[in-house]
């Protein structure tokens, strides 16, 4: 970079060093007026929670108003039992004391007097002489007064204000005044500061009158007395203010701060603020006074923000200014370098889309060819099934099963790419279940102990001591990573070979870590071919016959069960394939009924009319011989639209859709049925595919089917679904 280059890389950071500053300046006053408005916003804040609380306990002395307006006289327990019912101490923090006082003329004193002294303590009180000694006490400094006095009568709570009780506060003539102004006003008053009976020298208190009239007469005053510190205690709740502040009464009587009070009660000033930036004063509307208040920014207010980002701005913008400084030293080998990431990276992306598009045809390609294979070897395996039951030759007999056990050795290699296709797009889906472990493994074993004695291979199965009897898994993947393994193993093994299936359990916080093992003694594996038999296609060894599949779907599957695969073995001594699945705890479910193995034609559905539609000639053949076997004569159409016309034309009672048909396939077949036909007369829709996917099942019930039967069709899953269309049918 030359001397003009340099001169450009100078003036770019000089400005960037001045736009630092001023990005440091203004964010110090942002902050600043930030920090100002949330002291204002925290003001009113405490200030409204004080005016909320003091609106809050006028009303509870406003309270005892309806006490002596529904009664003619409101008795010392009747009082006494009004104010327990507040709970003051609890509900109300602040509340000293709750109380009547009547307003007694001169001339009437002596007769007030007897009575209260005649007066029986209240049930509950502890003895006392409090009310035969009743009299009068003048506060301190009054004078004078009048002809009118103003008696403590009742208090509450009694015992912590006994000693209240026959002040005369009406003559002192601060608390004159108040009670006069209340009386005439119908409102409530508060006194200034005072220092109130039963408490420390120099606790500041306050008073609160209430003017009671009743039929247009002056009865007295419902007072209540207030410590003023206790009276802010939990007035801002869960969410203490970071201000401290202190309140006076309005004619410069401190009457209490969040700096806490003496020894001797007296509230503590706050002290000189040291700090001018955050201090403000408010003025506090209470009954009949305004109160002052002054509030101070505390230790927890002081946002560090204030300096702390202006600073950080200062430094981050030092730093990223030096550093655009040696970028833009480097600006043109960077700029290259850029260039060609970012070629690489299209390049990239085009790969991985292209390989991803790859992956989703070679997935759909698989599927959509397994499935138009297995249609028509689903017709192989049935029409074979049906010349078994001919009445042929030896030699016929025993090339129908040679063609039907070529079919369904075929159908299981369809079924086997199929699976690999759905692991590798991610496809497969565990359905879990409760499963009986000796059932899973004997049942598995029984599966291939033809092809094991035709051999003369042993086949033995140990379960060891532990292992629980019931599991929550997928039976179907555990039993075909089972068999996957046994056929292995047979196949493997020479003629009197031996084959162990050996399963145990181990506990895990979820449930079992089951642990199944197949060994054989057959060669065993080679070292230099254990990482690569899992892969698809592959094997161990060319003597043997096999796709070389299995091995690979049951890896897989073990690792979408969360569990593992290993080989553990000796060449020419034999291999033991050991894995792991995961499964949850289960009880044994509660078994029904165990139906025939055979099931047996009867009359439930002899008069059901059946109508079938099916696109393969050869499906359509099979299928006729299968409703035959069951003495139903069923229709059968070609296509959807087929399918939708017969019904409108008569009534049948179960109609049978294949799913994949030209002109209208079953779903959209099953769709216009429902739409066009009333639930009563609507014939009992049931899908009739190859395609038995659990996406397949939901697509036909979302289309209305109301059953699923799977291809090759049986009979015994014919009268299944006959019964309950028949049971359905006579309902």
């Amino acid at each position: 970079m030359g001397a003009h280059g340099n001169a450009r890389v100078g003036g770019l950071v000089a400005a960037l060093l001045l736009m630092t500053a001023l990005g440091a300046w203004l964010a110090h006053g942002v902050l600043a007026d930030r920090d100002e408005e949330r002291f204002r916003s925290e003001i009113e804040r405490i200030d409204a929670a004080i005016e909320d609380r003091m609106a809050t306990y006028v009303q509870v002395v406003r309270g005892g108003l309806g006490l002596f307006e529904a009664s003619e006289k409101v008795s010392r327990t009747e009082w006494l039992r009004f104010v327990e019912l507040l709970e003051l101490d609890r509900n109300y923090p602040g509340f000293k004391s709750l109380s009547y006082a009547p307003l007694v003329r001169r001339a009437d004193l002596p007769d007030f007097l007897a009575r209260v002294r005649a007066e029986p303590l209240p049930p509950g009180v502890p003895p006392t002489n409090a009310l035969r000694t009743y009299e009068l006490v003048a506060p301190a400094g009054s004078r004078g007064g009048g002809d009118l006095h103003s008696p403590l009568l009742y208090t509450a709570p009694f015992v912590r204000n006994i000693g209240a009780l026959g002040a005369d506060m009406i003559r002192e003539p601060g608390r004159r005044a108040v009670m006069l102004d209340a009386l005439r006003s119908g409102q409530a008053r508060i006194t200034r500061r005072v220092n109130l009976r039963g408490t420390d020298p120099d606790t500041a208190g306050f008073i609160a009158f209430v003017g009671l009239r009743k039929d247009g007469r002056d009865l007295g005053w419902l007072t209540a007395a207030f410590t003023a510190n206790e009276f802010l205690r939990g007035l801002l709740g869960r969410a203490p203010s970071p201000l401290d502040f202190e309140l006076t009464d309005g004619q410069g009587a401190l009457l209490a701060s969040t700096a806490g009070v003496t020894r001797t009660g007296a509230p503590r000033a706050l002290p000189d603020e040291t700090d001018d930036t955050f201090r403000g004063t408010s003025a506090l509307r209470m009954p009949g006074r305004i109160w002052q208040g002054r509030y101070v920014a505390g230790a927890d207010f002081a946002s560090t923000s204030t300096t702390v980002v202006p600073l950080a701005i200062l430094l981050g913008g030092t730093l990223v200014t030096g550093l655009l400084a040696l970028i833009a030293l480097a600006a043109g080998s960077s700029r290259r370098q850029a260039a060609t990431l970012a070629e690489q990276a299209i390049v990239l992306e085009r790969a991985r889309d292209e390989a991803q598009a790859a992956d989703r045809a070679k997935a759909t390609f698989l599927a959509t060819m397994s499935h138009e294979i297995r249609t028509p070897m689903n017709a192989v395996v049935g029409m074979s099934s049906m010349l078994l039951r001919a009445p042929l030759s030896e030699e016929q007999h025993e090339r129908a099963r040679v063609i039907r056990s070529s079919g369904e050795h075929l159908l299981g290699l369809i079924n086997e790419i199929l699976d690999v296709s759905k692991l590798e797009a991610g496809r497969i889906e565990l359905e879990a279940g409760p499963l009986e472990v000796r059932g899973l493994i004997v049942g598995t074993v029984d599966l291939i102990r033809a092809d094991a004695e035709a051999r003369r291979v042993s086949v033995e199965v140990d379960i060891a001591p532990g292992t629980p009897p019931w599991v929550h898994g997928d039976d179907g993947r555990l039993r075909q990573v089972l068999l996957n393994l046994l056929a292995n193993a047979v196949r493997h093994s020479p003629e009197a070979g031996r084959v162990r299936v050996g399963v145990g359990a181990t506990p895990v916080p979820d449930g079992w870590e089951l642990d199944l093992t197949v060994a054989d003694t057959g060669p065993g594996i080679d070292p230099a071919d254990r990482d690569r038999i899992f892969e698809p296609f592959e094997q161990g060894t060319g003597r043997v016959g096999g796709t070389g599949l299995g091995l690979s779907i049951a890896s897989r599957l073990v690792e979408a069960m969360g569990g593992r695969i290993e080989v553990q073995d000796t060449p020419g001594g034999g291999a033991t394939l050991h894995f792991w699945a995961c499964v949850g705890a289960a009880q044994a479910p509660i078994r029904p009924a165990v139906p025939d193995p055979v099931p047996a034609v009867d009359d439930a559905f002899a008069a059901l009319r059946v109508l079938v539609a099916e696109d393969n000639p050869l499906n359509q053949l099979m299928v006729r011989d299968v409703f035959g076997q069951l003495g139903l004569c069923a229709d059968v159409v070609g296509d959807g639209e087929e399918a939708v016309a017969a019904v409108v034309r008569q009534p049948y009672d179960v109609v049978f859709l294949d799913l994949h048909m030209p002109v209208l396939d079953g779903l959209a077949a099953a769709r216009e049925l429902v739409a066009t036909i009333p639930a009563p007369r609507r014939p009992r829709i049931v899908a009739m595919t190859a395609d038995v996917t659990a996406a397949a099942r939901e697509e036909a019930a979302a289309a209305g089917m109301e059953d699923f039967v799977a291809k090759p069709v049986i009979a015994a899953d014919l009268v299944a679904v006959l019964r309950r269309s028949a049971t359905v049918t006579a309902a």
